[in-house]
């Protein structure tokens, strides 16, 4: 179907007060007041670009203050994942094998020089001496300007342990390197793809030298630079310095830990793992489960780290709703729908998604469902305001009881439960309000086999709501077709377990899926009797799976 006619069905109240005309079922103008829309029509916006001034933590931030320099730590959801990669030519990236992860904070950045010297000057020694960055110009054809802003580099992994350890004595909180398991789940961020902005390197999120275009020496960077943080809020996961982490060196993935820890037994005790690869290196050296392994005793420049802290976030007393978008009802909610949660001073502003795909902040706030295994899912979002948030719900979470929490600002701010299942069907409506008129289209396929889309509903500026526009069933020659727009219905066991009645009259069911072009939106497609000719207004009620969609109406002619 038509990408401008389905914007007509939807009609979900995306702010207006004068909406007027309409054209090839396309809405021109603004829409009444209300709840808001779920619908996003738009699909230009850049592929998996995040600036540095719009970076997400989507499940939660914290920020240390060490003796006034700040050390700003990302929160990672629990989670399993796919570690390592049959696909790469390299044996210790094999064989790719399910892990899982509970939550950790790391640092959103590299270490940086300013943070290292920080360290080195106020905190008291743990194990050994540690030596100060040095920040100044650099030696002109060798070295450029060492920044503060820079990543603190040519460090020994002991170095970083006892930095690290310095942290843990000083904060309270148990600080170290993370694991070679976190560190890939953490960079992956939701992927499975080489990098976590895709398959090819692209030189304007990565910082690696591209030999391939004769690039000359680089030198280090400062930290998110180059303005490119992945899906979970990190940046520099793929380049600047090559990080190190706990484990020490095994040539493939054969025996490994699958619970996220340290891979410490065995192998060679004298080489510890680095991962992302670095500035002088070549990109494939920096993909997301490529592996490097150097001496604990080597500390080359493009040699740094970033920090895990082991933390227990802390969670607001704030609560929230969630419903379907669709019907305004029901405590359960199927995965992949289209759901609205609502509470109180849930985003700093009101904002709108404006393109696909869906982001998962918007306003300063994301979404993050937990399903019945402790598994976390951040929530594409379509809208959000401090008293209203439309989010759909993500593909993965396991049914049954869950939690849905928003985090604003990076605090989880409000939480709430809610059931995930497979089904829940809710029908859109043209005001939104999960009641009255469908929001829908008519297929009208005349005897001569022309296909005519027609609206069931037409806003009038004059009463300022919408009012039915009849469907004319009086030509047995025609076929007519009732288009309805839901959501929670694409996971239906069988077409067969999909009933309909409109006016009380059985109606067969041609279609219930996935409507394709819009996220979480689902479609139903009726076939009308002409019997039903002259009947006024009816309710059509739908069944799936044995659960009954809100009822919505259309009026007949």
């Amino acid at each position: 179907m038509l990408r401008e006619i389905i914007c007509f069905m939807l009609l979900l109240a995306l702010v207006c007060a004068d909406a007027s005309q309409t054209l090839c079922g396309k809405v021109i103008g603004k829409e009444p007041p209300g709840r808001k829309s779920s619908l996003i029509t738009s699909r230009n916006k850049p592929e998996g670009i995040t600036l540095l001034d719009q970076a997400p933590a989507p499940f939660g931030k914290y920020t240390e203050n060490i003796n006034g320099v700040s050390l700003e730590l990302v929160r990672i959801p629990t989670g399993t994942f796919l570690m390592g990669n049959d696909r790469s030519p390299n044996s210790e990236e094999k064989p790719a094998h399910q892990v899982s992860i509970r939550s950790f904070y790391i640092g959103q950045y590299e270490i940086t020089r300013r943070q290292w010297n920080i360290v080195v000057d106020t905190l008291p020694k743990v194990s050994r001496d540690l030596r100060r960055q040095y920040i100044g110009p650099g030696v002109s054809g060798i070295f450029g300007t060492f920044e503060e802003t820079m990543p603190a580099d040519a460090l020994f992994w002991d170095d970083a342990v006892e930095f690290c350890d310095r942290l843990t004595r000083f904060t309270g909180k148990r600080c170290r390197l993370p694991s070679e398991a976190e560190w890939e789940y953490a960079c992956r961020a939701g992927t499975q793809t080489e990098f976590s902005f895709g398959d090819e390197v692209n030189y304007n999120l990565a910082y690696f030298r591209n030999v391939a275009a004769g690039d000359p020496s680089f030198w280090l960077w400062p930290v998110g630079g180059k303005g490119y943080a992945n899906a979970w809020g990190l940046y520099d996961m793929h380049g600047n310095v090559a990080e190190w982490c706990l484990d020490v060196e095994h040539s493939n993935h054969i025996g490994a830990p699958t619970d996220g820890s340290a891979w410490t037994q065995g192998g060679n005790q004298g080489e510890r793992s680095q991962r992302g690869g670095q500035y002088g290196f070549r990109s494939e050296f920096g993909r997301s489960s490529a592996r490097s392994f150097w001496s604990r005793n080597l500390g080359a420049s493009g040699f740094g780290f970033r920090v895990v802290a082991e933390i227990s976030p802390v969670i607001g007393n704030g609560s929230v709703t969630a419903i379907s978008a669709a019907s305004y009802s029901g405590a359960a909610l199927a995965t992949e729908s289209i759901a609205a949660l609502f509470g109180i001073n849930l985003s700093n502003d009101t904002q709108t998604a404006p393109a696909l795909p869906l982001p998962t902040a918007l306003a300063g706030a994301s979404v993050v469902t937990k399903d019945s295994r402790g598994n976390e899912y951040v929530s594409p979002l379509f809208f959000a305001s401090p008293g209203q948030i439309n989010f759909q719900i993500p593909p993965g979470p396991a049914l049954g009881a869950g939690m849905v929490s928003v985090v604003t600002n990076g605090n989880i701010h409000s939480t709430g439960t809610l059931e995930i299942t497979s089904v829940s069907p809710g029908l859109f409506t043209a005001d939104a309000s999960g009641r009255g008129l469908a929001a829908a289209l008519v297929l009208r396929v005349k005897s001569n086999g022309e296909r005519v889309y027609e609206p069931i509903a037409q806003f009038d500026p004059a009463s300022s709501r919408f009012v039915a526009v009849p469907i004319d069933l009086s030509n047995p020659a025609e076929e007519v077709f009732l288009l309805l727009f839901g959501t929670g219905m694409r996971h239906r066991s069988s077409l067969a377990s999909v009933t309909a009645s409109t006016g009380g009259v059985a109606t067969e069911v041609l279609f219930v899926g996935a409507q394709g072009d819009f996220a979480g939106l689902d479609q139903c497609n009726l076939r009308l009797p002409n019997t039903l000719s002259g009947r006024g207004e009816v309710d059509v009620v739908l069944t799936v799976d044995g659960k009954a969609a809100n009822p919505v109406k259309v009026r007949i002619k």
